[in-house]
């Protein structure tokens, strides 16, 4: 039986949704931070077997931006990227990154308030 390799340079990072209004988060999934390449891969709850991905674009002052992008094959059945939302961190949000994802209301948070 062959045994599953440990990626040592991914780490888990959880995903909560929050409603900015009544101040609820509830749990959306879970994010594997490739610490080489600085790139997030996110397994919604709800979209179990879609490929999201968030991606660091720049950054300036203490705050760093990012695109959310799902994976797609177009008719020539070549991988193609379409971007959904956009993310940003910085230290006012205590290096949690929030990401505003079309069509959704409430704000995906990688990882938890406490």
């Amino acid at each position: 039986m062959a045994k599953k390799k440990k990626m040592k340079n991914v780490k888990h990072v959880p995903l909560s949704w929050y409603n900015e209004s009544s101040k609820v988060q509830f749990p959306a999934g879970m994010a594997f931070w490739n610490t080489e390449t600085g790139i997030y891969n996110i397994k919604l709850d709800i979209f179990s077997r879609m490929k999201i991905r968030l991606i660091p674009t720049d950054s300036k002052d203490d705050q760093i931006h990012y695109k959310v992008q799902i994976q797609k094959r177009g008719k020539d059945r070549q991988l193609k990227y379409l971007s959904i939302g956009e993310g940003v961190s910085s230290k006012d949000t205590k290096k949690l990154i929030f990401m505003k994802l079309a069509p959704f209301e409430n704000t995906l948070i990688l990882g938890r308030i406490v």
